[in-house]
């Protein structure tokens, strides 16, 4: 007999939308944990700013560089590191299926991929190495997650753009998604830049309050990438994730 069949056919079973809201659910969580944490045990040490001005949030960098909110940021980013992996071959594994017509799609298709996955090892590298650590190696970890990201909320926007106006044309709601991924890369560009504006503000003026703006930006440029990936997902929301079913089975 084999052992095999000793074990039920039944395994795991996941829908996309679960996942998608495990996922990002985890990191908005650790997200605004940390932040709290900052605040709440090292406002003094997280607020302080190069020049001795009024500041009244940590940055990003800063509130995940002192524990306990160190801890909370990497617990909640080792919780989804491979599901956010594994979910950027899924997502290029589902939108390369399409067949269209025109050449240009599927060199989209594999640099939103490439986008994708170096946005996340961006993401671990700036987790593992904090700024207090080594700040030149965690400033380019973020350099890299930040146009990573960005560069790949554009290109995602262009490939599901072209993929639903592919056949039929798009449905009310794939309209509505749509829309909904724009304003949120567009959200996250304006924040960004914004927040490189009042980054450069503090730096050359010291004006009181000033860092403060540039610390709430980042944490617009966070939440949008996380509801964007979120959004990506869900898209999949009536597939399945099946883990240790057998091959063949219907459950």
């Amino acid at each position: 007999m084999d052992a095999d069949c000793r074990f039920s056919n039944n395994g795991l079973v996941m829908t996309m939308s679960t996942l998608a809201s495990f996922t990002s659910g985890t990191m908005l969580v650790g997200f605004c944990l940390s932040v709290t944490f900052a605040i709440l045990f090292n406002f003094k040490v997280t607020t302080k700013t190069h020049c001795g001005v009024a500041n009244y949030l940590p940055s990003i960098s800063a509130a995940i560089a002192e524990p306990p909110s160190s801890y909370v940021w990497r617990f909640a980013v080792a919780l989804c590191t491979i599901q956010r992996l594994g979910l950027a071959v899924t997502h290029y594994s589902m939108y390369s299926s399409i067949s269209l017509n025109k050449p240009q799609y599927r060199w989209l298709c594999k640099l939103c991929f490439f986008c994708e996955l170096t946005e996340n090892l961006g993401l671990i590298g700036l987790t593992c190495v904090s700024s207090v650590e080594h700040h030149q190696a965690h400033e380019y970890f973020f350099i890299v997650f930040q146009a990573s990201a960005m560069l790949y909320m554009m290109l995602q926007c262009m490939v599901y753009r072209l993929a639903i106006t592919h056949g039929p044309g798009p449905t009310h709601e794939e309209t509505k998604t749509f829309m909904r991924k724009v304003c949120l890369f567009l959200t996250n560009l304006i924040a960004f830049f914004s927040a490189l504006y009042f980054f450069y503000r503090h730096n050359h003026y010291c004006e009181p309050g000033v860092y403060t703006i540039f610390a709430f930006l980042e944490y617009i440029v966070v939440i949008s990438n996380i509801l964007f990936h979120y959004m990506v997902t869900n898209n999949f929301k009536e597939r399945e994730v099946r883990m240790g079913s057998r091959a063949g089975s219907k459950l």
